[in-house]
């Protein structure tokens, strides 16, 4: 979509680094659209030749409006005047090494190792296999959107085998899009070096930095909603319709990769309805066909793209499966309580001890600037922009529901952390503008800033330098080695069990739905089962590692029929134990007599 993308953006104010955020954004997101079409019809057309084919054809088209692009001097001059001003401005060229440092980590990680993250396993990974084996999206690939499965799929295709190392850039790759995107925004609010102060501020955060490789879709969503909060802004500089299709077709793409982007939505189209009201002064004819395009412009393209997969949902699933959610252990967890009103601090470990006092800092000075700005908007200019106001629109609704049900983890915050770290860096860049007045000698500022950027980043990254190191120590190791060296006793067990069980008779039930992932040509079932019935058409049942965890009070499962039968040996043998985690053979489904029982 790059050259298309060039071709509608040729506006003074659109320049390379811009049109190439944005076609990455499209490009990723409109594959998947288009597979997805294809991949609900009974034919078998998600295949090698259609995912080449619509490549082609995009490429293609854009070439077609947009012919100049094969002679990219407009880009080219663009990077050597960027280039050449870095070297001019020693600190912005820090904060640049500071990002690329941690994305080149991240890209030596994710490239050594295989799919390690847990929902990839259970979810990505699965429904990738499903749709990879079948050339088409079954009926058992629902619930969590397609994109990264489609997109795992479309690489595995260009490797002519499933290759979860070559997946795992995608990961990579909308991180630096993430990245792009923060400096867009901040530069569009602010200025140059707040919009790269941004991005390096992320890019640093621990929360950042170790999602940044294991595929989950938190990264990858933040990418396109940030774009498209980017694109909202401009058109209310604008006006121009497509500043809004473009806003409302990367939202449609954020909820095809997780169905938190929803909370996006209203959002979206409180921009245009806010701008109208501001400009009540404004001709009303006028007022009202702007209105009209910003909002057909954001809500069409989600209708067009998201809805639907969330329509086959409930075709499938029924209306209480239209998004899904956590599991109930999950939502039982331990939330954040009043601490969640400042996110950073709830989750110090996860945001660092010196990045999460910042960005608390900026949270709140960012919600008291968007206070600010809505108590003078009856009274505001008709050309003032209040940016603050309409990020904290977006970012106070997903932190509202954030805090109220999923603040267990702090990695849902990652949609959101492009607006902390935008609101972080406005009264940190002015900071730092005035200690870099300070009269000292150039080679001096420029060591300690070099030392303050290398070590934040240092920290920021520390979770992920496993991954460089063991690429050194361990160059050559074999996909199985390197699976077992980050997964541990679960690999000793499907190693077992590929080993000692028959796929074409023995029945698993499986309690560590990653399992899964790797015994696709088995007859399994997943699930913590509450009765011995439960287990009726099993021949072996693998506990997980936290089956204590989940037979707990917490859920009320201790007390079920199973668990007070889980080592009766008139219920279960064992036959393979690793660090206290068991594969058992049922003997039976139904409870002893009483009287033969024989409680250990």
């Amino acid at each position: 979509m790059w050259p298309f993308v060039g071709s509608i953006l040729d506006d003074k104010e659109d320049h390379p680094f811009q049109v190439f955020i944005t076609g990455l954004a499209l490009s990723v997101g409109l594959l998947a659209t288009v597979l997805y079409g294809l991949g609900v019809t009974p034919a078998r057309l998600v295949t090698p030749f259609v995912v080449l084919s619509v490549i082609i054809i995009g490429w293609a088209v854009g070439l077609l409006v947009n012919p100049g692009w094969l002679s990219p001097q407009d880009w080219l001059t663009y990077w050597r005047e960027t280039l050449h001003s870095w070297r001019q401005r020693p600190f912005e060229a820090l904060l640049l090494l500071a990002v690329l440092s941690v994305l080149a980590v991240g890209l030596i990680h994710a490239t050594y190792y295989p799919f390690i993250g847990d929902d990839v396993l259970t979810r990505y990974g699965l429904q990738a296999q499903a749709i990879y084996q079948e050339r088409r999206i079954p009926s058992s690939v629902w619930g969590y959107p397609p994109l990264a499965p489609l997109t795992f799929v479309s690489t595995w295709f260009a490797a002519g085998i499933p290759n979860e190392q070559l997946a795992k850039l995608f990961p990579i790759i909308m991180g630096a899009g993430t990245l792009g995107a923060t400096f867009l925004l901040g530069k569009q609010i602010v200025h140059e070096r707040a919009g790269l102060l941004a991005a390096a501020l992320v890019a640093v955060t621990p929360l950042f930095a170790n999602n940044l490789v294991i595929a989950y879709v938190d990264i990858p969503t933040a990418f396109p909603l940030t774009m498209a909060i980017y694109y909202m802004l401009r058109w209310w500089d604008s006006g121009d319709v497509t500043h809004a299709l473009l806003a409302g077709t990367l939202t449609g793409i954020g909820l095809i990769t997780k169905q938190s982007a929803l909370t996006w939505l209203p959002s979206l189209l409180l921009v245009p309805v806010l701008w109208a009201w501001t400009h009540r002064d404004t001709f009303i004819i006028d007022r009202w066909r702007r209105l009209g395009n910003g909002l057909f412009g954001a809500l069409f393209p989600v209708i067009a793209i998201a809805a639907p997969w969330y329509l086959r949902n409930i075709e499938i699933g029924g209306w209480e499966n239209t998004l899904p959610v956590a599991g109930l252990f999950h939502l039982l967890d331990q939330q954040t309580g009043l601490l969640g009103l400042l996110p950073p601090l709830a989750w110090v470990q996860d945001f660092g001890p010196l990045t999460a006092i910042l960005y608390t800092a900026g949270w709140g000075l960012g919600i008291w600037a968007a206070l600010q700005q809505a108590r003078k908007l009856p009274h505001a200019d008709q050309r003032d922009l209040p940016a603050d106001l309409i990020l904290a629109g977006f970012a106070l609704p997903y932190w509202l529901a954030w805090w109220s049900n999923f603040s267990f983890d702090a990695r849902f915050l990652l949609q959101i952390l492009p607006i902390m770290a935008i609101w972080t860096a406005r009264p940190l860049s002015n900071w730092i503008e005035q200690v870099a007045a300070i009269e000292a000698h150039a080679l001096l500022r420029t060591t300690a800033a070099l030392l303050v950027v290398g070590v934040v980043a240092l920290f920021g990254a520390r979770g992920i330098l496993g991954g460089p190191y063991r690429a050194i120590v361990a160059p050559f190791a074999s996909y199985e080695d390197r699976l077992r060296h980050a997964k541990g006793d679960m690999i000793a067990l499907v190693q077992y069990t590929r080993s000692n069980l028959d796929p074409d008779t023995d029945r698993l039930m499986l309690m560590d739905e990653r399992m899964a992932y790797y015994l696709t040509e088995f007859d399994v079932a997943v699930m913590y089962p509450l009765t011995l019935a439960d287990l009726a058409e099993t021949d072996y049942l693998i506990h997980a590692s936290g089956v204590f965890t989940i037979y707990s009070d917490r859920l009320g499962y201790d007390e079920s029929e199973f668990y007070q039968h889980i080592w009766n040996p008139e219920v279960f043998e064992t036959v393979y134990e690793t660090n206290g985690i068991h594969v058992m053979r049922v003997l039976r489904s139904s409870p002893p007599d009483a009287a033969d029982r024989d409680e250990p």
